[in-house]
């Protein structure tokens, strides 16, 4: 449409009043005054003004992405966009302020394709998008040795590549059986270590999934890793370990996992969706079967134990020792 022989102008009322509507009067030949609304709410579903601090702090949806970042990290309520920017920009860690910024374009990004296209991101996947486009962009520009880059934002000021990422998977079953997964990668994401078990108990997920923690990380003290991070999807174990939140069914064994925590040198315990930490779940499906297992194992091994596990599933052939 040709707007050239039109001319706007603020519409008296301010549309709703309640500020999330702007209007415009179009004012022109053969026309009488038409009012266009243009709707400010937020486009990720949500009733407030979409402003800057609120599309890019305080959102549901933006909360998510920062959370599920590598960062994990959490907005204080009273944020503002500019403070939050000079957070981000006014750091020694490199590549903190650059996963930092570019979630924040990474938001826009979602925003303008769910506006205008209808195309709906799920807020991990924007994250993820965030830490690929970071590591695209240091790969194309390597720094200079002396100020190399970390792999990881979590990691100290140099490069620490006897870091050691644990993924614990748990599961509760009908029979009163629950099961653990441990997978422990590399820096680099090499699977380098499996186990799983199966203890005969009823507890509910929460507790199951804490448990499973506590026995990861004594299976990370017993084979003598000394920088490591814990990965898992539940994120009211997380919060409960990081003393972000009290659980009273919790606590007391959140407490020896932070004992735990203190005899390695890097230790820290993050929530990563369920989907980025499969392998581990898979394992679960392999403690139920068989009990207690480890193995020093890579990425096929991996495949025989889904191809084994959906094989037996099927028949129900396998006899539980």
């Amino acid at each position: 449409m040709y707007f050239g022989q039109f001319s706007w102008s603020p519409a008296g009322g301010g549309g709703s009043g309640s500020g999330a509507e702007e209007s415009l009067v179009c004012e022109g030949p053969g026309l009488s005054d038409v009012v266009y609304l243009f709707q400010c709410v937020c486009s990720f579903g949500g009733l407030e003004p979409e402003s800057p601090n609120h599309l890019f702090l305080q959102c549901e949806f933006s909360k998510v992405v920062h959370f599920s970042s590598p960062l994990g990290a959490r907005i204080p309520p009273s944020m503002e966009i500019l403070e939050w920017l000079d957070f981000c920009l006014d750091s020694t860690d490199i590549l903190r302020s650059q996963l930092l910024c570019s979630l924040l374009w990474k938001i826009w990004n979602a925003r303008n394709l769910l506006h205008f296209k209808q195309i709906v991101k799920a807020p991990e996947c924007v994250a993820m998008e965030a830490w690929d486009s970071v590591y695209e962009y240091n790969a194309a520009n390597p720094v200079p040795k002396k100020t190399n880059l970390v792999p990881f934002v979590w990691s100290s000021n140099k490069q620490d590549k006897d870091l050691a990422i644990i993924q614990v998977g748990a599961g509760c079953f009908d029979d009163g059986v629950v099961a653990f997964g441990c997978m422990i990668k590399s820096w680099d994401s090499k699977v380098i270590y499996g186990a799983c078990k199966r203890e005969s108990m009823s507890v509910d997920p929460a507790l199951a999934e804490l448990l499973a923690i506590r026995w990861c990380l004594q299976i990370a003290k017993d084979i003598h890793l000394d920088k490591v991070l814990v990965q898992s999807d539940a994120m009211i174990v997380v919060d409960c370990i990081n003393s972000t939140i009290s659980n009273a069914a919790l606590d007391l064994i959140a407490g020896d996992v932070r004992d735990l925590c203190n005899i390695f040198s890097l230790c820290s315990v993050m929530y990563l969706n369920r989907v980025f930490i499969s392998d581990a779940h898979n394992l679960v499906k392999w403690g139920k079967l068989l009990g207690a297992r480890s193995w020093t194992i890579n990425r096929k091994h991996i495949l025989y134990i889904e191809s084994f596990i959906e094989e037996n599933e099927m028949n129900n052939s396998v006899t539980v020792s």
